[in-house]
């Protein structure tokens, strides 16, 4: 029978017995994700989660004394969303399970925590996944995003038809943050030089995700998804009106007495689903990776 992945003692000894960098900087748990910053966020309790807005109606007439007011008509426009189960599992061998027992080491809570890591980081790609389905697009493949670009692309942005108001937002990847930083920057070529880009208070905060602030919108980094072999898009948003997640189920898991082995299965999961609730909120933008 063939051994099955997971916590056993030819793949995770070393680090159960050792010290887990990640585990030790920051704590899994606690590790921050970019969708927790960017997206509207839900608990549905339906079977498909329905995320409506109004359409925008403009009163423009006024009423004499002796008129009669019409009635004005409201119309919604939404979407649905629906979730899909996320697993993690893994064999905790009982080998494992009795090297770390002298250490005070709960092999079983540490595989549901590490899981856990790998679930959250699973949910930010799927959310930002969805920049890829953006209607409306800016497209420079092949090009690097400099200020020029930055600024058209944000008045095409503004100038959409049925966008909401609120916090506008850049979302790009490591590249398209620094190219754009960098064209805003001085003769001499400096990230750091346009006052209130950049401060190094800001670019050192690991539970931050903004790098600056241009044209009053606030930039992020994050791993934003691939187009093509060269490109990625990133997006300007409205934040929390233009993609959404909802948690059916935020976490869960279920130790199981695997059938002919000797330790515990772990299971851990999660349930939700992500969608572009408004796609007039969405813009994306691909440029060099």
């Amino acid at each position: 029978m063939a051994a099955n992945p997971g916590y056993n003692k030819t793949s995770q000894n070393d680090l159960v017995q050792g010290v887990n960098i990640t585990l030790l900087a920051e704590g899994i748990p606690h590790q921050p994700r970019i969708y927790q910053e960017i997206a509207l966020i839900g608990e549905p309790t339906k079977p498909v989660w329905r995320v409506v807005t109004n359409n925008v109606v403009t009163v423009n007439t006024t009423l004499a004394e002796a008129d009669e007011a019409g009635f004005t008509s409201f119309t919604t426009d939404g979407v649905d969303i629906t979730p899909a189960i996320y697993p993690v599992r893994s064999h905790v061998s009982l080998e494992l399970q009795q090297d770390t027992m002298d250490e005070d080491i709960d092999v079983i809570n540490k595989a549901i925590t590490e899981h856990m890591d790998v679930l959250l980081n699973a949910a930010d790609a799927n959310v930002l996944a969805n920049i890829s389905s953006a209607s409306n697009t800016s497209d420079h493949t092949g090009e690097a995003l400099d200020k020029d670009k930055f600024r058209a692309d944000l008045l095409l942005f503004k100038k959409q038809a049925g966008r909401d108001g609120g916090e506008i937002i850049f979302v790009g990847s490591y590249r398209q943050v620094h190219d754009v930083i960098g064209s805003y920057a001085d003769a001499g070529g400096s990230a750091y030089a346009v006052p209130g880009v950049v401060s190094s208070a800001v670019a050192s905060d690991p539970s931050s995700f903004l790098r600056g602030n241009l044209e009053g919108v606030p930039l992020l980094e994050g791993a934003v998804p691939a187009n093509g072999g060269s490109d990625v898009s990133g997006c300007f948003m409205i934040r929390r009106k233009a993609i959404a997640i909802g948690y059916w189920i935020l976490v869960d898991y279920k130790i199981t007495d695997p059938a002919g082995r000797v330790g515990d299965e772990v299971m851990t999961w999660s349930r939700y689903g992500t969608g572009i609730v408004k796609q007039a909120n969405l813009r994306e933008v691909i440029s060099l990776a």
